[in-house]
Order: C-alpha cells, then structure tokens, then sequence
C-alpha cells in the first residue's frame, strides 16, 4: 500500500510540473507579443526558458537527487552561459577594422535609390569568396 501511496504523490508532483511548464510556455508566448524593448524581451524569455530547463532537468531528468558535484557542473556552466552572453552583447559594436563590410553603404544606398528592396530586383554585387562562382 505504501507504494501505490509513493506512486501516487510523484505521479501528483510529475503533473505539478507538467502544468507550470505549460503555463510557463504560455507566458512565453504572451512575451513574444508584449510591446517592450528588444532588450527586456529576451531577458524575460531567457529567464522563463531557463526556469523551465530546470524544471525539465530536476524533476524529469532526476537531477534533484543528485550529489552536489553535478550542481557545481551546472553552477560553472550556468556562469560561463551568462559571462559569454554579457561578453557578446558589450563587444557587439567592437569590430575590428578591416572586417567590417567594406560595400554596406553601397547596398544602402543602390536599395535606397530604387525605392528598396519590395517588388524591385536590386543588383548588388557579391564578394567572390561569398558566391563561390555560382549564380
């Protein structure tokens, strides 16, 4: 009897879970459609997203009921996830010169002279190594 008992409370946890992921994925969607800044939309996804992750690896994937070491793993790669993300968007506009592309204001400004891009077949011209010799 005590193991239907068992039983019956993971079963009760297991959909606890199941429906805060789906309302989670609910609020995901209504993110998506807010009218706020880029910025904050993404944080707001990225930190839905990675409560459900962990929702998904605790409960789903029994990572709750391990040793401590795989939460120092998941601490590290969590830190390392963060550090490279803040890395990418404060070195965003930190291109060093020479890599940039050199034609940009042309295709500005040849798409800004036929009245863009819509309904209009723009000749741009491609970087050879871009192409790669087919047309």
């Amino acid at each position: 009897m005590a193991e239907t008992t068992d039983f019956k409370k993971e079963q009760a946890l297991y959909y606890k879970v199941f429906g805060t992921l789906a309302v989670l994925t609910v609020i995901t969607v209504a993110i998506s459609s807010l009218k706020i800044g880029i910025a904050l939309a993404i944080f707001l996804a990225l930190f839905v997203a990675t409560t459900k992750a962990s929702l998904v690896a605790s409960f789903f994937m029994h990572l709750s009921h391990e040793k401590k070491l795989i939460y120092l793993v998941m601490s590290l790669t969590a830190f390392m996830f963060l550090f490279m993300m803040i890395f990418i968007v404060y070195t965003v506009h930190d291109v060093p010169d020479g890599t940039k592309n050199l034609n940009f204001e042309y295709y500005v400004e040849k798409a800004g002279a036929h009245g863009g891009t819509h309904g209009s077949h723009t000749e741009t011209p491609e970087a050879p190594e871009a192409s790669g010799g087919h047309h």
